[in-house]
């Protein structure tokens, strides 16, 4: 659902939109993602897997360092 939500963004906004989305990095979560992940690269989803500890891990495609480096996350 979270993905759909965000390909409905993509579809009613302009180009410089940033989608992304977050979850607890969870073996469920992770499963049911990477079933999709390289459908999320090519649609520009930035993904945010929260751990335990509270940190956060970032996966993006490489077309999206330029953005992440420029807001600090990488």
């Amino acid at each position: 659902m979270q993905i759909c939500k965000l390909m409905e963004y993509g579809n009613d906004n302009d180009s410089k939109l940033i989608l992304a989305m977050a979850n607890p990095d969870i073996p469920r979560i992770r499963d049911r993602v990477s079933k999709v992940e390289s459908s999320l690269g090519k649609l520009g989803i930035i993904q945010f897997w929260v751990q335990k500890d509270g940190a956060i891990n970032i996966s993006a495609a490489k077309n999206k360092n330029k953005i992440l480096k420029f807001l600090n996350l990488i």
